[in-house]
């Protein structure tokens, strides 16, 4: 049996694909067994809830059958007796996937999305679990979002979104952070995504709004989910109304950077990437330079926004002729995300 954590791993910032793979919210697998729907699964779990102990808190292994999992909670069936536990305490699982599934994984791990997105649709179409199912989908929208399809990741994260309006996947909400996300063929689609009784789907449609002539709509949106009971909503909200601004003082500028230190770690990644232009924009350079490299060495489980953000940082020393060191961010740049359009822009500069 495999075990995998959402936490981040170093080796994330020298592999990519595998940063991709440990840190999906799949959490685990068992490797290519037949599939037994009686076989019991395991919840690890803080002793005590996150933040609540020192680093070396301890963990409990709960046996059982998850049931549920949605929300901000998991359903697991242990005896005669149903127990609700808190996402912020779960560690890991370990449950029993399908042959497609682990299969998924291990192409991931070699760097073969494209065969691992074929593997993700088989897997999705084979399991019965709905929160196993949900999982899978999860991968399939970072995995669609490594090879740059934002339609696709958009359309299956609002699968997600159905089933699950409160999900816990909003960390891989494939939302519009970047000059390039403005996809054409995105356009009508968020309109009609922007009607959605899922705040979370207002939000994906309004950030591909900006910058459209329905921006004045889209701005509306933001500033009315900006008040939402959900943080998690609001705070990305907030930061998706940044993109509308020009030019900011450096008052304003510390503000929004002690906003995105107060979002849940996961979430900061596009925040990050729009505090970073500001930063630019002010001339404040050492900021945004400080600001962007977060994303490639913090969260490359985003290779969209990991790539931009090296690309900016080319581009920003490129220009003010720190070209030795420009030079050495594009080499990261192409070692790293050989394939990413991103990739492609920075080897336009002259």
């Amino acid at each position: 049996m495999i075990r995998y954590t959402e936490r981040m791993d170093l080796r994330c910032y020298f592999n990519p694909i595998l940063c991709l793979l440990l840190t999906t919210p799949m959490l685990s697998a068992v490797r290519g067994d037949e599939f037994d729907s009686e076989r019991p699964d395991t919840v690890i779990v803080r002793s005590v809830p996150s933040g609540q102990a020192e680093q070396n808190e301890g963990t409990r292994r709960l046996r059982g059958k998850i049931t549920r999992w949605q929300g901000s909670s998991l359903t697991l069936a242990a005896g005669a007796r149903d127990r609700q536990i808190d996402n912020a305490r779960i560690v890991g699982v370990e449950t029993q996937w399908s042959k497609s599934a682990v299969e998924a994984r291990q192409m991931l791990a070699v760097g073969n999305i494209s065969r691992a997105v074929v593997l993700l649709r088989q897997a999705i179409g084979d399991e019965q679990r709905p929160w196993a199912g949900a999982m899978l989908q999860a991968n399939l929208v970072q995995a669609l979002l490594a090879t740059e399809q934002s339609a696709a990741a958009c359309e299956q994260f609002l699968m997600l979104l159905r089933d699950d309006p409160n999900t816990r996947f909003l960390k891989i909400a494939p939302l519009a952070w970047t000059d390039a996300s403005n996809d054409a063929s995105l356009v009508g689609r968020a309109s009609e995504w922007l009607n959605a009784e899922a705040p979370a789907a207002q939000l994906l449609a309004a950030s591909y709004l900006i910058g459209t002539a329905q921006q004045e709509t889209a701005l509306e949106t933001l500033e009315q989910l900006a008040q939402d009971l959900d943080p998690r909503i609001a705070g990305l909200a907030a930061a998706q109304v940044w993109r509308t601004r020009n030019s900011v003082d450096t008052r304003l500028l510390e503000q929004w950077n002690q906003k995105v230190a107060s979002l849940p770690k996961e979430l900061r990644p596009g925040p990050y990437y729009v505090l970073a232009k500001h930063f630019e924009t002010a001339n404040q350079y050492d900021e945004a330079i400080t600001t962007w490299m977060r994303l490639p060495i913090l969260y490359d489980d985003q290779p969209d926004l990991a790539a931009a953000a090296l690309y900016r940082v080319t581009r920003l020393m490129h220009n003010t002729s720190a070209k030795e060191s420009a030079d050495l961010v594009r080499q990261e740049l192409v070692r790293r995300f050989p394939d990413s359009a991103w990739t492609q822009r920075a080897g336009r500069l002259k």
